[in-house]
């Protein structure tokens, strides 16, 4: 399977758009959203391929509550892109193991490896 659109719910917007530019470079259309709210309108609206999701939402919850939730009433494919560390991630009360995971900083080859892991 090949993704040919992403959601991505980041809400910094330098990050964001440097995130963009990747996809994009890897030939993917991308809907963007920043507030935690906008992600389950916009799934609904755009039916994408893959929702990428910053693991800390702005409301200062984790993003597994709304990755299962996501996977529930979408059936999407979620991968999250953190700057959190993997011990936090791991204790969350709703902790997926089979959620692909990019830790920031990362390089342009690992959020490519990670997208074609993610569609194989």
């Amino acid at each position: 399977m090949r993704f040919l659109t992403v959601l991505l719910a980041e809400d910094e917007p330098v990050i964001s758009l440097h995130i963009q530019s990747l996809l994009e470079e890897n030939e993917l259309q991308v809907i963007q959203v920043t507030e935690r709210d906008a992600i389950t309108q916009a799934c609904a609206q755009f039916h994408p391929d893959l929702v990428i999701l910053n693991y800390k939402q702005q409301d200062s919850s984790d993003g597994m509550t709304v990755a299962q939730a996501l996977k529930q009433q979408f059936m999407l494919p979620v991968m999250f892109i953190t700057g959190a560390r993997p011990q936090d991630i791991a204790s969350s009360k709703d902790f997926d193991s089979s959620l692909e995971i990019l830790y920031k900083p990362f390089t342009r080859a690992q959020l490519r490896h990670c997208l074609q892991r993610h569609s194989a």
